[in-house]
């Protein structure tokens, strides 16, 4: 989706995807691509952005924004430790488990919400949830595929059970405040 280059220049879908829109509209609109997601939603809701490039459908978010057109599917994942061997079809097989998830990630906290007896945790970072995950504080880790990135930039093999689970697709869109003109 958006790749930081050895020049410190971006590329990838985000980054094409705007440089085609802007063409198209002849705007300029500008990514805040280095900001941390939950800053950006912030600045966002504080109307110190216009939108959200690019991120999950959530009715939450719908409130503020009006949202594209579905621009790809994509799906979560669940992260568990090397040596734990869970068997996990269905996110309500996760009904029980201590599951931590990254702070600001609206859609997965609301798929979540409706597991029974779940203990949800929320973090600020990759770091701290994958640590909270090694101490066994949690049981599993909630997370779309840019948590797998970092996992194997980061990690040496600490978390190799990656579980797929089809049944809730993530609908990524773009948000544009509700302020602004719509384009149909």
């Amino acid at each position: 989706m958006l790749i930081k280059k050895a020049d410190g220049n971006h590329a990838g879908m985000v980054v094409d995807l705007f440089e085609q829109i802007n063409r198209q509209l002849n705007t300029k609109i500008r990514l805040h691509i280095e900001d941390p997601w939950g800053d950006v939603q912030e600045k966002a809701k504080n109307r110190e952005i216009d939108g959200l490039a690019f991120g999950g459908r959530d009715p939450s978010r719908e409130a503020l924004y009006n949202p594209t057109d579905l621009l790809i599917p994509t799906y979560n994942l669940v992260f568990a430790r090397s040596q734990n061997d869970y068997h996990l079809k269905r996110f309500s097989d996760l009904k029980g488990m201590r599951i931590g998830y990254k702070r600001g990630a609206s859609p997965i906290r609301s798929m979540l919400e409706n597991l029974p007896s779940a203990i949800l945790k929320p973090y600020d970072s990759h770091e701290s949830m994958t640590q909270a995950l090694l101490s066994k504080e949690i049981d599993v880790i909630v997370a779309w595929i840019s948590y797998d990135y970092w996992r194997m930039d980061k990690l040496q093999g600490t978390i190799d059970k990656i579980y797929f689970i089809d049944e809730y697709p993530i609908e990524m869109v773009s948000y544009i405040r509700k302020d602004w003109p719509c384009i149909r």
